[in-house]
């Protein structure tokens, strides 16, 4: 039988965990290439797109035959490594969306006013800081702000404009002079982006007045503002925002997580007639639509003109699956993120057999990830309910430290059992075979009654094995698997009392 590590099967199951959320701390910069030929492609898309001279946009499709196949997980994937010449921003819609372009505006605000998990400032943040600290030195450059030392003020503002211009910082104090200021210094702010960006005076101060209220009190502040807004109006926003705003960096949006349009003809053809326009209009370079083939074929194929579904679909990244190396460096990366090292991965993907799973799937259709993970917690589960136990652990690099609730009765009367056991001295280890064999006869503990639920007798048996083997100290990880068994199968033990 396969040898696995047994300290692996006793930790918390590395497979639960979606692969498809980016944020998820098994990312976090080790995330695996699923799909490493579709990744290139539409980083291609990416880079080609924001160089492109054309006054069009595209719309690129990222399509799988059905849900799990890691568009959202590929999608994010691509935009981070691409995140130095692109700002992406994902659009969420609800069923009671109005997909304008209002709408996409205030989403744009939204999605960069959020802060990075990582502790780094939201991207409108650094954004809105980086420019008000160049219109400031541009500002005292022309002696309309009055320093000492032009040259130490304009250096020491554009090296730490991060922290001095953080308006909710009230120990900083050239952002409570900014704020103090901010009327007189209005409209030599407003002339210094028409002078830099070569905007309308009515755009310039509403992007200034829209990016100190997001800097001092939070996007919220904004909303009524954006509404007010006509669609011709709120369209020609965002094109400023992306050429003028977003640094060299232009916008790309995501539309994923469809689901909700599910048989929604009306809202889809709006969808759909957005898209279109966004891109037509050149507004945006790229846009990237992640759907299934149910979706698009019960909501969306039916539902709008054939112009344009050709022109949605014209640009379609396909992910029809995953190889077997990639099933398997998946399954490595869970496991070592785990805790383990690579020869316990080497031994778990062994004894699920991903050879078997291929060879017996079409190969227009490979395995998905979603199934390679539910194979694989299923098989994580079953070596921990089969008592399948390799070698001793020396493959776990670090303790866990579990809290746990306070012993039940029942516990403490184990605890005690197993003490008493323990108990055995040293001197016992010198007994003859004989006096070994009266203490396994004589065991300290009763039989459990015949009525007794099967945890308990399980239990007895186990424990029994364990004695009779005429160990001093039960092998830990044996006990941590009995004990554990128990629990999960007894009405009155609670699993979570076991280490």
């Amino acid at each position: 039988m396969l040898v696995i590590d047994s300290s692996l099967m006793t930790r918390d199951n590395p497979f639960e965990d979606s692969i498809f959320n980016p944020d998820s701390l098994l990312q976090s910069g080790e995330s695996v290439s699923l799909y490493p030929k579709e990744l290139d492609s539409i980083k291609d898309h990416i880079l080609s797109s924001n160089q492109s001279t054309n006054h069009k946009g595209k719309i690129l499709m990222v399509s799988s035959p059905d849900s799990g196949q890691g568009k959202t997980h590929l999608i994010a994937e691509a935009l981070e490594s691409q995140s130095t010449i692109s700002t992406s921003v994902q659009i969420n819609l609800s069923a009671d969306s109005n997909l304008n372009y209002s709408f996409i505006l205030q989403q744009i605000i939204f999605f960069l006013s959020h802060e990075s998990s990582k502790g780094f400032l939201s991207p409108l943040s650094a954004m809105t800081r980086t420019l008000f600290a160049e219109l400031i030195c541009n500002l005292v450059t022309d002696g309309i702000v009055p320093v000492e030392n032009k040259s130490t003020a304009i250096n020491g503002l554009r090296k730490h404009y991060d922290k001095m211009l953080n308006l909710k910082n009230r120990s900083s104090l050239i952002a409570e002079w900014f704020k103090q200021n901010i009327s007189a210094l209005f409209p030599h702010l407003v002339t210094a982006l028409m002078n830099k960006t070569g905007l309308s005076n009515r755009s310039c101060e509403f992007w200034i007045e829209i990016l100190y209220g997001c800097e001092l009190d939070g996007p919220e502040i904004i909303i009524n503002e954006i509404n007010s807004l006509n669609d011709h109006d709120a369209q020609t926003r965002i094109e400023e925002f992306n050429k003028s705003i977003s640094h060299d960096r232009p916008l790309t949006l995501i539309f994923d997580h469809l689901d909700l349009l599910y048989k929604n003809t009306e809202q889809s053809l709006e969808l759909t007639q957005l898209l279109t326009s966004i891109t037509r209009q050149g507004v945006l370079p790229l846009v990237i639509l992640a759907i299934n083939d149910d979706l698009w074929d019960s909501t969306f194929t039916n539902a709008i003109p054939s112009a344009v579904r050709d022109r949605v679909n014209e640009i379609n990244v396909r992910l029809n699956g995953i190889s077997i190396h990639s099933a398997e460096e998946l399954i490595r990366h869970r496991i070592e993120r785990a805790g383990s090292e690579s020869n316990a991965a080497d031994n778990f993907i062994n004894r699920i057999d991903l050879e078997q799973l291929y060879q017996s799937t079409s190969k227009k259709v490979l395995p998905s990830p979603r199934q390679i993970l539910r194979m694989a917690s299923t098989e994580w589960l079953k070596g921990r309910n089969d008592k399948v136990f390799l070698n001793k652990s020396s493959n776990l690099k670090g303790p866990e430290i579990t809290h746990h609730s306070a012993p039940t009765e029942t516990l403490q009367r184990i605890q005690k059992m197993m003490r008493s056991v323990n108990q055995r001295t040293a001197s016992n280890a010198n007994q003859s075979a004989e006096t070994t064999k009266e203490t396994i006869v004589n065991s300290p503990w009763e039989d459990p009654e015949k009525n007794a639920p099967s945890s308990v007798k399980d239990f007895a048996n186990q424990r029994n094995e364990l004695y009779s083997s005429g160990q001093r100290l039960f092998d830990t990880e044996a006990i941590r698997y009995t004990l554990e068994m128990a629990g999960r199968r007894s009405p009155i033990i609670e699993y979570r009392e076991f280490d």
